[in-house]
């Protein structure tokens, strides 16, 4: 239930054989996210992430992340952002990708209600979504966005768990004509109108909106990654494992387990997970 997985979001696929298509929206990582939530890596927006696969209690990406077992994730902080996206609930988070800030884990007490501050997809991708938010092409340039959330996470004494809300993140992503040919075999300004379309048309569980300008095709999501799931944990020293059901927007249910490092310190819990570290504030 990775913070890169609880909070994904997903996309339906367009008929048109002429182009890309919407894909998954989405992880780790509980953005995806490897801690608990299947929490979500964007700077911008995964697959299903375990207890967060975004190290931390996340939201399923088009799931933020891949779980597992946690550990000391290393390196330096990425690059990151605090403004609210325009239109969504819940206050702003900080989105990084790349580098993650390197977590010792200590244990603590986790009981109480949590709200997610930060999200770092050390993958690569968008955080809070294990990747492009779309069947982008590869060669497209990435760039993070900003991200709101209102996801609330609870552990309770009795050992049952819960998180609830929605992660909406922002993205754009940018290609040039050599690109378009080389993915889609057809030149910028067809493949761009032609993925503005599905976003018009309602082709995908997102905003998007395509644009080309100077021989560049730009390309604006807006994603809601919303996470829904209940379970049980259980604390071993500095590692946090939840059982969990997590139930999609149509109405998929799936079940996992997920262990992270984690430690608490004040009213701070940072999860980490082998590629994704979420930060989250008690209540």
């Amino acid at each position: 239930m990775g913070l890169a997985v609880a909070c994904g979001g997903s996309s339906k696929s367009s008929d048109d054989d002429s182009g890309g298509k919407g894909g998954s929206g989405g992880t780790s990582g509980t953005t995806t996210t490897g801690g608990t939530g299947n929490t979500t890596s964007s700077g911008g927006t995964g697959a299903k992430g375990g207890t967060t696969s975004t190290g931390g209690t996340g939201a399923k990406g088009g799931t933020t992340s891949t779980g597992g077992s946690g550990g000391t994730t290393s390196g330096t902080s990425g690059s990151g952002g605090t403004t609210s996206v325009a239109g969504a609930t819940g206050d702003p988070i900080t989105l990084m990708t790349g580098n993650c800030p390197a977590l010792t884990p200590c244990g603590g007490d986790v009981v109480g209600s949590w709200k997610i501050s930060s999200i770092c997809d050390a993958s690569g991708g968008t955080a809070g979504t294990g990747g492009s938010t779309t069947d982008m092409p590869s060669c497209a340039t990435q760039t993070v966005g900003e991200a709101s959330s209102d996801v609330t996470f609870e552990f309770k004494s009795d050992g049952s768990f819960t998180a609830a809300g929605t992660i909406t993140i922002t993205e754009d992503e940018t290609f040039d004509d050599a690109c378009a040919m080389s993915q889609f075999g057809s030149d910028v300004a067809t493949t761009c109108d032609l993925l503005d379309s599905f976003g018009a048309q309602g082709d995908t569980d997102y905003a998007l909106s395509c644009t080309v300008a100077n021989g560049l095709c730009d390309c604006h999501f807006t994603v809601p990654l919303t996470s829904n799931e209940v379970g049980t944990y259980t604390v071993d020293g500095d590692q946090i494992t939840v059982d969990y059901t997590e139930t999609d927007s149509d109405g998929t249910v799936t079940t996992g387990t997920e262990t992270d490092s984690f430690c608490v310190k004040g009213d701070t819990m940072t999860q980490a997970s082998t590629t994704s570290v979420a930060t989250l504030t008690r209540n």
